[in-house]
């Protein structure tokens, strides 16, 4: 059974505007940081999921605050684009997924 997708960020041009729109300040980052190391718990953490990660505006944030490899999976095509052109989260695997028939891409290598 296939999903009706309700917003489809890969149509218009929102991919371009998304994070500028969204963004966080200083001390909301804050706020996020000590809630993520948190639950961490000061554990080893192998790997992180960013799902729905979107443009990535949180990717890098994460793999500095947990010092884990960070994979970032979202459905929308230009979501991902922008997140890969940003040159702060050089390094970081992204996996696109297509929800409309729950098909994947190969796994990244990690």
């Amino acid at each position: 059974m296939e999903r009706k997708v309700r917003f489809d960020y890969d149509r218009g041009e929102i991919h371009r505007t998304y994070a500028a729109g969204r963004a966080l300040s200083a001390t909301q980052f804050a706020m996020w940081a000590e809630i993520a190391r948190e639950g961490i718990g000061g554990g080893d953490v192998q790997r992180i999921i960013d799902l729905g990660c979107g443009v990535g505006r949180f990717s890098a944030w994460l793999r500095d605050l947990s010092g884990a490899p960070v994979v970032r999976v979202d459905r929308s095509a230009r979501m991902l684009a922008e997140a890969s052109a940003d040159p702060a989260a050089r390094g970081i695997a992204t996996w696109s997924i297509t929800c409309s028939s729950c098909v994947t891409t190969p796994r990244p290598r990690l």
